[in-house]
């Protein structure tokens, strides 16, 4: 105990004194408590050490992480995966914080005058907060669960948006708007609510599974469209910039200085572009291995004496048809390390 109270204080310090780094602190971790990087290297969730862009933070059974950033403190629990990612809003960089799988508590710093709030949620809801406590919740199926114990909430999915305010909560389906809201007045068990998930996709897993596809289908779309925009904005960009020698020798370094500064902002709509479609990428593809991936299991598991079975069939047909069309959209988006 005395050693436990003891690393904590020097989590406390090292926090306080890297108040300013942009990368999050692991600042406690027990059990099985893991960092996956971006090249699928894993390591141990050691306190004092940073996480950063693109690494997934890991519990197994018994397994706890704390993590600081500028942002706020983010709490896991038990056989969670939680995701570090970089996005972008209005041409401003913001961290991003997605629960792929299990619970985090959240409870989020209040967003500086004229500074960018992060993106926080699951594979099937996004968040808006402003110095506020919630739990993400995120089930078997792809459900999500939203729970805000102090502050205010913005729950958005399927461009459907809900208001949460302190001691209210929605359920989000995947492929769905967020559910209706509701008020709670004590903890909701997240193994509980997770089992019941789970019993709830066993009886319908063809129907399951083609609401995830709908949210698959989602940020599939986002990204044919965006990377549609980016190809014409960075070849623009590119014909434009392979003149600016000529402008100089013809023209002067005046000129070139001055189209550069007039061709500039197509290049840096053509940046944020590649950033948002890395982020609904990796989204997606936290869909398919945390979420499609378990329920791929589970339905093996359940049929395994009986691969004849109608509802089996149907599953595993809807399933490769799914992997087909992800693969067809993604492959050009995604490196060695994501698969």
């Amino acid at each position: 105990m005395r050693r436990t109270a003891a690393v904590l204080i020097l989590a406390t310090v090292i926090v306080s004194s890297l108040a300013a780094q942009s990368n999050p602190l692991i600042i406690y971790s027990e059990g099985e408590a893991l960092v996956q990087d971006a090249k699928g290297g894993r390591r141990s969730a050691a306190i004092g050490t940073f996480v950063y862009v693109d690494e997934t933070l890991i519990t197994g059974r018994g397994g706890r992480i704390q993590l600081q950033s500028r942002d706020g403190v983010f709490d896991m629990s038990e056989n969670t995966a939680f995701k570090l990612m970089q996005a972008q809003t209005k041409g401003k960089k913001q961290n991003a914080y997605v629960v792929a799988l299990g619970r985090v508590s959240m409870k989020m710093r209040k967003v500086a005058a004229g500074g960018t709030p992060p993106r926080l949620g699951s594979t099937t809801a996004a968040a808006g907060v402003k110095g506020t406590e919630l739990d993400v919740y995120e089930g078997a199926d792809g459900s999500s669960l939203i729970l805000v114990t102090e502050g205010e909430v913005e729950v958005e999915s399927q461009g459907k948006t809900v208001t949460l305010a302190a001691n209210e909560g929605v359920e989000v389906t995947p492929g769905r708007a967020p559910g209706a809201k509701y008020t709670f007045s004590e903890f909701i068990d997240y193994s509980k609510w997770n089992q019941n998930k789970l019993e709830e996709m066993m009886k319908d897993p063809v129907g399951s599974l083609k609401l995830v596809e709908a949210e698959l289908n989602g940020y599939m779309k986002k990204i044919e469209t965006m990377d549609v925009e980016y190809k014409e904005k960075i070849e623009w960009f590119k014909n434009e910039f392979s003149k600016l020698d000529e402008i100089e020798k013809t023209q002067g370094k005046e000129a070139r200085y001055k189209r550069y500064h007039e061709i500039s902002p197509i290049g840096n709509e053509a940046s944020y572009l590649a950033i948002d479609i890395r982020f609904q990428t990796i989204m997606a593809l936290s869909l398919r291995r945390f979420v499609l991936g378990r329920m791929y299991f589970f339905i093996k598991l359940k049929y395994i004496n009986n691969y004849s079975d109608k509802t089996y069939i149907a599953f595993m047909t809807e399933y490769r048809s799914i992997l087909q069309t992800f693969t067809t959209v993604t492959q050009s988006h995604v490196v060695d390390q994501d698969i």
